[in-house]
């Protein structure tokens, strides 16, 4: 008899214990229905993907109109240095961190990004900004198409990241890469969703969960729990000689980490294979946001953003090898891809923006990057990013699809 009510004192409380969680979800999904589109900044990563683009602020109201859309990865994001200096600046505001507060500030237009950080040209330019368009009509959320698309491509891993995407989704039974094979793959992608790793991942991405606000949450937060509990990765360098120094107009500057290039090992085949991942992505966004304008913008990396000390250079991931690089070495494949990148933009009927003169011209009085993340632009990368975009924004239709040849080496 005493067993038995042990027993059933352990199942009351486990029952209120679940009650309680309930009731807190429950609580926690009224309040962020409600007050959604006007948390602060810093909280924002609790919403679902599609509601974010309701709290951004770089737009007039709750919901865009005539906007500009940003398609990509991180840059599209805005993470970097801008972004942390703003919340730590403005806890409980909505402040601007990226190029499209720029662009919302110099043309007038709302401005929402779509990007998602490490998104390959598949996922930054088709699934995400399909199935965010999607889910919040779903919720009764009318949003219109948009007036002008901004796609960013960063030559320091979107090559590579469309390799993978192959590699990962690609039936060797397809034969020939053909737009036709392509579009039968994103038409698969976009209604059933990217294939997820493990049931923690595949439970994240069912689109029932995906319609509550609360399961994002407890996600965010039990990541970012994990992340604490869990070495942090330093990609530091000790080795002096790994290092590089840039040139500014006072002094010299050394980043502790290695910076990114382009991707110095691309032959002919994969960068026919990575160009076309592009291509099919822009092919198959101009079909689907129909009417709307398109401008992409080539992003350089770090390494070809500066003027450096020497004449040589060991890379920072993904492509870090230890191999040594030569700085024109290193330039000359920039123009080439950047190149390819441009003829692709004229096949879909894209205009063309070579990021990479506006970049550097800023580069030579200040750093765009750091002083703490190296791999994204700071508030002076993103301001030449935003204002290099808003330009040529307002000159579509009259940018030839070209690149600059990056100047030689200054020694």
């Amino acid at each position: 008899m005493r067993r038995i009510k042990i027993e059933m004192r352990e199942v009351k409380n486990l029952v209120l214990v679940i009650s309680s969680v309930c009731l807190s979800l429950i609580a926690v999904e009224i309040a962020l229905r409600l007050f959604a589109t006007r948390l602060p900044l810093r909280f924002q990563k609790y919403l679902p993907e599609d509601v974010k683009i309701l709290a951004q602020s770089s737009k007039r109201g709750k919901l865009p109109r005539a906007y500009v859309a940003i398609l990509g990865d991180s840059y599209a994001v805005g993470q970097g240095d801008w972004y942390d200096e703003a919340i730590r600046q403005d806890p409980f505001g909505n402040p601007p961190f990226h190029s499209a507060h720029v662009i919302h500030e110099l043309t007038g237009m709302d401005v929402v990004t779509f990007g998602t950080p490490g998104a390959e040209s598949a996922d930054g330019i088709v699934y995400r900004p399909v199935s965010l368009v999607d889910m919040l009509r779903s919720r009764g959320v009318g949003v219109e198409m948009p007036s002008r698309v901004v796609i960013y491509f960063y030559e320091g891993n979107d090559f590579r990241g469309n390799l993978k995407f192959l590699e990962r989704y690609w039936d060797v039974n397809e034969g020939e890469y053909t737009t036709e094979a392509m579009t039968r793959l994103f038409e698969k992608i976009v209604s059933a969703g990217p294939r997820a790793d493990g049931l923690i991942e595949g439970l994240r991405h069912l689109k029932v969960l995906k319609r509550f606000y609360a399961p994002k949450l407890v996600w965010v937060l039990a990541r970012d729990i994990a992340m604490m509990l869990s070495d942090s990765e330093d990609d530091s360098v000790a080795e002096k000689d790994q290092l590089v120094y840039l040139k500014t107009p006072a002094t010299s500057l050394r980043p502790p980490v290695r910076l990114q290039a382009p991707p110095l090992w691309f032959d002919t085949e994969t960068t026919r294979k990575s160009l076309f991942v592009l291509e099919e992505s822009m092919r198959y966004a101009t079909r689907h946001f129909n009417g709307s304008t398109f401008l992409i913008v080539y992003i350089p990396s770090p390494l070809v953003s500066y003027d450096l000390e020497s004449a040589t250079v060991k890379v920072g991931p993904p492509d870090g090898t230890g191999r040594i690089y030569s700085v024109s070495e290193i330039h000359r494949k920039s123009d080439e891809l950047c190149n390819q990148v441009a003829l692709v933009a004229n096949r879909v009927g894209s205009t063309f923006l070579d990021l990479r003169p506006y970049v550097r011209l800023r580069a030579r009085a200040h750093p765009v990057h750091g002083p703490n993340d190296w791999h994204h632009f700071n508030r002076l990368g993103y301001e030449a990013l935003g204002s290099a975009v808003a330009d040529g924004l307002r000159r579509t239709g009259s940018m030839p699809p070209s690149c600059q040849i990056i100047d030689s080496p200054r020694q």
